[in-house]
């Protein structure tokens, strides 16, 4: 028994081809742009966390603490996009922050993270941060003093001081 030509259209290999037709110059726009990509398995796989999320995120507060929340996010997703490390990219861009220009901000993106750190106003501001220094462990060790005397200077305790047991009264 022959199938009717009604009833080959409804194969899901016969709309799965209609698709295909209906799509192609959606589906090959690959072809004429290099960066993207053929298929969207990345994109989904990012919106999988999303999705997950959204079950965590129920519970947020409020719309402020779900916009900065969002906000953290997609920053740390654009991070992830351009290869940088999350915790330096934060902890160097909250030294900046302070103390860049209004506007030059968008330098301060993840997207344009890299020629930022080349720029020698930059590099100069970074290595004039207490609190970086204090966070990357360079305070007391930098040009070979290891003595902890500047860390001491800036109300900075190492571990090992701020660990330490007195051994009679007279050792506090």
């Amino acid at each position: 028994m022959a199938l009717a030509s009604n009833d080959r259209n409804q194969t899901p290999i016969s709309k799965a081809i209609g698709y295909s037709r209906n799509q192609r110059a959606a589906l090959s726009r690959f072809l004429e742009d290099g960066r993207l990509p053929m298929s969207n398995n990345l994109s989904e796989r990012e919106l999988r966390r999303e999705a997950v999320g959204r079950k965590n995120w129920i519970f947020i507060g409020n719309d402020d603490a779900g916009e900065v929340n969002a906000t953290f996010v997609t920053l740390l997703a654009s991070c992830q996009l351009h290869g940088i490390e999350p915790l330096g990219y934060l902890r160097d861009f909250f030294s900046l922050l302070p103390s860049w220009p209004a506007k030059r901000v968008l330098e301060l993106a993840p997207a344009f993270w890299q020629q930022t750190l080349q720029q020698q106003d930059a590099q100069r501001q970074l290595a004039a941060n207490v609190f970086r220094q204090a966070a990357l462990g360079a305070l007391g060790e930098s040009a070979g003093r290891g003595s902890g005397t500047e860390m001491r200077q800036h109300g900075i305790e190492s571990g090992a001081e701020r660990d330490r047991v007195p051994e009679s009264p007279n050792d506090e």
